[in-house]
This record gives structure tokens, C-alpha cells and sequence, in this order.
């Protein structure tokens, strides 16, 4: 007698083809849970401390710099970090430029508004990774 751990299909046969047991949906629903607190702590610690406490300023005030035609290497954030990074990648920032304190720049998105994006697309970018590597990983796997 051979002994099936899911009668519901052939687990050799079709990978990814069986619907998810409860325990498996209570698994993904708790991993959704604790993106959704990490991505609050990321807010909280990214825009509403006295202190920012991400990398991102460093990204938006180097954007700023290339919207203001300044030298993005010289664009400091406010813990006085310096951007080091390709000029493209502050090019592409530019949609979530920060303008130093102090300095008013009307048409620039709020910095609690860039957190948010950075952060939901940080997201998003990950779980189309961890999909590519499950593709590559289960080439015959049912999509």
C-alpha cells in the first residue's frame, strides 16, 4: 500500500497543482501579517522620528539634488550621509525627491508618502524574486 501525504492529487505527478490546506493558509495569512508590521516599523522609524532612521534620505535628497541641477555627491541627508551610488539610480529617485529642511519646493511628494512607496515596492520586488527562484526551482510546477 503506498501511503500519499495529500489524497487529493499525485504529489510526484503535479507540483503546485493541489489547493492549499488550512494550515498552509494560516501560514501565508500570518507572513502577510508580519510584512504589513515591518512595513509599519519601517514607516514609523522612516518619517514621523525626530531622527530618520532609513537609507532612503540619502537616495530622495540626491534625487532632489539632480531636480535642483545640484551635485548629488555633495547632497547630504540629515544624519549628514553623503549618496554614493550610480547617477542613474538617483535619476530614477527623482519621482521621490526630499528637499533639505528648511527649504520649501512645492509639486515634491510628502517624505512619509516616498516611505510608503519605497517600502511597498521593496515588497513587491521580493516576492517577484522569491517567484522567479520558485519558477527555476519547479520548472514543471502548475503557475
Amino acid at each position: 500500500m503506498r501511503m500519499i501525504l495529500r489524497p487529493d492529487i499525485d504529489a510526484w505527478k503535479q507540483p503546485g497543482s493541489a489547493r492549499l490546506y488550512r494550515g498552509e493558509k494560516l501560514g501565508l495569512a500570518f507572513v502577510a501579517l508580519v510584512l504589513v508590521a515591518f512595513g509599519v516599523m519601517v514607516e514609523l522609524r522612516g518619517a514621523f522620528q525626530n531622527t530618520r532612521k532609513t537609507d532612503l534620505n540619502c537616495y530622495t535628497r540626491a534625487a532632489y539634488a539632480v531636480l535642483t541641477g545640484g551635485d548629488i555627491y555633495q547632497a547630504t541627508d540629515n544624519n549628514g550621509y553623503h549618496y554614493t551610488y550610480p547617477p542613474a539610480f538617483a535619476v530614477l529617485m527623482v519621482p521621490l525627491a526630499d528637499a533639505p529642511m528648511g527649504v520649501d519646493h512645492p509639486g515634491l511628494v510628502p517624505h512619509a508618502t516616498s516611505v510608503a512607496i519605497w517600502t511597498l515596492l521593496s515588497f513587491l520586488l521580493l516576492a517577484r524574486i522569491v517567484h522567479v527562484l520558485a519558477g527555476l526551482m519547479l520548472p514543471d510546477a502548475v503557475p
